[in-house]
């Protein structure tokens, strides 16, 4: 072969090599392009409450919709609602209350766009015993020493079933964390969680009273799932909740899988503990109205409870809060 034509074909196969990797990086890139980086930055610390989140990402389902996510934790003292105004963030849970009056005062770019606990896990706890009878009428409520642990939404609601407002009880703002003023008698009511406090109350044998808001009629939401709608669009919107929809989904109708997730994102948890608040939770994920649905008789309600105890000055118009369209589409 002559010299010449020789070094022409090699010089021709080595272009198109490098054309071919080139064209693998494009392809690498695009691949990246195609995927969305979305951190979440949620309430608490690693726990059940989340097993849904867990389940859609260590599944794949949200890599089956095109996206990397990222789990962040909260905890105490932890600001959990700057992250997502910041767009450091573009999902995040927090407490309803908050989130709604961060948007009905119009100050943060937020849309709420779905529910977890469709049962406010959040109770009142009053210690029986010594010829103390159940808590019932209203004459039995006034003038107890009573320590919300929350923003009083709740409580004020209670309170106003029996006819009675906040004046009427004796709120204690400066309680311990821990239990052991409740025990000790140093307040009558307090607020709890019938996932945590509560199972701890009964196995170390105190009897209690459990009064859950439901049965007087005060519905509440206690961590709604919100965006950043300055960083989010719909697409991403949507294939996040269906997504997510599909962890729930996979968690509540495998229930015996959830502790092995939950322990992957929270290795040093107890076991034991960690189960039995899966176990408490459970039935407070499904409602009637369905996994991760809003309410609009519940969305009303916890409006109108922030009206009553000032956290709003008026009501806004519900649909400037949430929106039901990225469940209904997935």
């Amino acid at each position: 072969m002559n010299k010449k034509v020789h070094l022409s074909l090699i010089f021709a196969l080595i272009i198109v090599l490098v054309l071919s990797a080139c064209g693998g990086d494009d392809d690498k890139k695009e691949e990246t392009r195609r995927f969305d980086e979305v951190t979440v930055q949620l309430k608490w610390l690693h726990n059940p409450q989340f097993a849904g989140f867990y389940a859609a990402d260590r599944l794949g389902y949200y890599t089956q919709e095109r996206i990397r996510i990222n789990l962040v934790p909260g905890g105490p003292n932890v600001d959990v609602i700057t992250p997502v105004e910041n767009g450091t963030a573009m999902f995040g849970i927090a407490g309803g209350d908050f989130v709604l009056r961060d948007i009905a005062q119009g100050n943060k770019p937020f849309k709420v766009i779905g529910a977890t606990y469709q049962i406010n896990p959040f109770v009142y706890v009053y210690l029986l015993g010594d010829e103390k009878e159940p808590l019932e009428t209203a004459d039995d409520w006034r003038g107890l020493r009573i320590a919300p642990f929350d923003d009083n939404v709740i409580l004020a609601g209670i309170l106003s079933t029996l006819g009675l407002t906040l004046d009427d009880v004796e709120v204690v703002t400066d309680a311990e964390f821990a239990l052991g003023q409740f025990i000790n008698g140093e307040m009558d009511v307090r607020g709890v969680f019938r996932t945590n406090e509560v199972l701890a109350l009964e196995a170390e044998g105190y009897q209690i009273q459990v009064i859950k808001p439901e049965d007087y009629g005060v519905l509440t939401y206690p961590d709604l799932i919100y965006m950043n709608t300055d960083k989010v669009n719909d697409d991403l919107a949507k294939r996040f909740m269906k997504a997510t929809l599909r962890g729930w989904e996979y968690v509540t109708q495998n229930p015996d899988k959830v502790l092995d997730l939950v322990l992957e994102y929270a290795p040093s948890s107890d076991k034991d503990i960690t189960q039995r608040t899966w176990e408490a939770s459970l039935p407070l994920f499904d409602a009637s109205n369905g996994l991760l649905r809003l309410d609009e008789n519940v969305m009303q309600s916890m409006v109108n409870l922030m009206v009553q105890t000032g956290m709003l000055t008026e009501a806004p118009d519900l649909d400037k809060l949430y929106t039901t369209e990225y469940l209904d589409q997935g």
